[in-house]
């Protein structure tokens, strides 16, 4: 039966925080963020139907991963977009991709590879490297008015592996409410 989902989480069985989810589904899942390494956790589970009728589990406890001293993955962290150029200031599309480590660090000299769609049709494909700052920007020169988004086909970074993680971006360029 549909039901919503719920994890009551702490360093006790008081808990102290949550995460919930209001929509009536029959698979869950819950992603708990922020948490220490090497911790101990106690947990509890909840979830409610559309008639309120509720049910828990007991309490349980996980223990987190220790946290890494040496980055070994590299994910997308943010795809932004401005504009440049032109009487406004908005004829060409800038899109800028940044990269960190697993250390939360940002990763130079990566090479990265995106594929650029207008209003969900493919117009370009490019790749570049990141500089110093873990970011790459790529530019789309005279961009029609549109909804942009950005798919990053491939990052190659040294000593790293991919985690090929797609990051949802949308950009509304020229006021077409996407």
């Amino acid at each position: 039966e549909s039901a919503d989902s719920r994890v009551d989480y702490g360093l006790d069985s008081g808990y102290g925080s949550s995460v919930s989810d209001g929509s009536l589904v029959t698979s869950h899942s819950i992603a708990l963020t922020g948490l220490d390494p090497s911790t101990q956790y106690h947990y509890k589970v909840t979830s409610a139907d559309a008639a309120s009728n509720a049910a828990s589990s007991a309490d349980f406890t996980f223990t987190t991963a220790a946290a890494p001293t040496e980055a070994t993955t590299v994910s997308v962290s943010s795809i932004t977009y401005t504009t440049d150029g032109g009487k406004n200031k908005d004829k060409h599309l800038l899109i800028t991709v940044a990269l960190v480590d697993d250390l939360n660090d940002p990763v130079s000299g990566a090479s990265v590879s995106i594929e650029l769609f207008r209003d969900s049709s493919w117009i370009a494909s490019a790749t570049g490297t990141t500089g110093a700052g873990g970011t790459v920007t790529f530019s789309l020169k005279n961009a029609s008015a549109g909804c942009y988004t950005t798919d990053v086909t491939n990052v190659d970074a040294a000593g790293l592996t991919w985690d090929g993680v797609p990051l949802d971006n949308v950009y509304d360029k020229g006021g077409e409410s996407c």
